[in-house]
């Protein structure tokens, strides 16, 4: 009796490891991919965007993969944080209104092109110091009134230029500098966090 007690334990456990194994990872279709050389070494390097369609929140994982001297791919970067799901947990059901970014690798560049709610962004990324580290984000808003907004911020030297236009017009109605100091270079990582705080 003991040793039947002690095999269901052992199935029961298996059984739970198989499911939380299987459940962890349900980003089974590929929404984006492309293939450029990221690091600037000669070799083809690749990125996935695969979506979670099991998740009610529809999350997206980005994946870089950076080839070796062999030739192989090797997994530098997997993160659910830096595209934002489709249904977000915070607006509770609601769709985010954004689009799905694309990609692009040009030049040892990796960039980030979006569609967001009422506007566009792109965000520049190089290899640097074993990071993906932002170099450029240009944004245009239109925020429902008579005017847009263009945002340029150069990471390299801090200065975020601010350009308030008439709606379909190339007049300018106000232009604003500022330098932004940055304590350290923004990773790719936190790309999530780069759009809340600044």
């Amino acid at each position: 009796m003991k040793n039947v007690l002690l095999l269901i334990l052992l199935l029961a456990q298996t059984a739970v490891y198989s499911q939380k194994k299987i459940a962890k990872d349900n980003f089974n279709i590929i929404v984006r991919e492309e293939i450029g050389d990221l690091n600037n070494d000669g070799r083809k390097d690749k990125l996935i965007l695969s979506m979670d369609t099991v998740n009610t929140t529809v999350p997206f994982r980005l994946q870089i993969f950076l080839s070796q001297s062999d030739r192989t791919l090797k997994l530098h970067i997997s993160s659910t944080d830096i595209v934002e799901a489709q249904y977000p947990v915070e607006l509770k059901g609601k769709h985010s209104e954004n689009q799905i970014p694309t990609f692009t690798i040009e030049n040892g560049k990796l960039y980030i092109i979006s569609d967001i709610k009422d506007g566009h962004a792109e965000y520049t990324f190089q290899y640097k110091n074993g990071n993906f580290e932002l170099i450029h984000v240009s944004k245009g808003i239109w925020y429902g009134k008579n005017t847009t907004t263009e945002t340029e911020f150069d990471a390299l030297t801090g200065i975020k230029t601010e350009i308030v236009k008439a709606l379909g017009s190339e007049k300018i109605i106000r232009e604003t500098k500022t330098t932004i100091k940055l304590k350290s270079p923004l990773r790719l990582q936190d790309l999530k966090t780069l759009e809340s705080k600044y």
